[in-house]
């Protein structure tokens, strides 16, 4: 959910549901991405991608953070749409803290 008077800013919590994906920028840091699957309000779901870029942060996720653990994220909205034809927008957070929930 969006944090109140934050515009730009978002804190939740969610299950990851998949396998964490790892990559490398341009000037070799280590990155990765994972998705939360997040319980809205009216009782339905939706999907967040998490995207990870801090090289502390990396490696708190390489040590904890595998499918089915319940994250606690919050970071910056990365909002863009997808590049699939129906144009949906994807959202996504560029992690700023991580936490696991037990």
């Amino acid at each position: 959910m969006p944090v109140p008077g934050e515009s730009n800013q978002w804190l939740g919590s969610g299950v990851v549901v998949q396998q964490v994906r790892h990559g490398r920028l341009s000037d070799n840091s280590h990155v990765c991405t994972f998705q939360l699957e997040v319980p809205t309000v009216n009782g339905s779901t939706t999907w967040l991608r998490v995207n990870v870029y801090d090289s502390t942060l990396v490696r708190y996720v390489d040590r904890h953070v595998r499918r089915g653990v319940r994250l606690r994220v919050s970071g910056e909205l990365m909002n863009r749409k997808t590049a699939g034809r129906n144009g949906n927008q994807l959202t996504e957070v560029r992690a700023l803290r991580i936490s696991t929930i037990d």
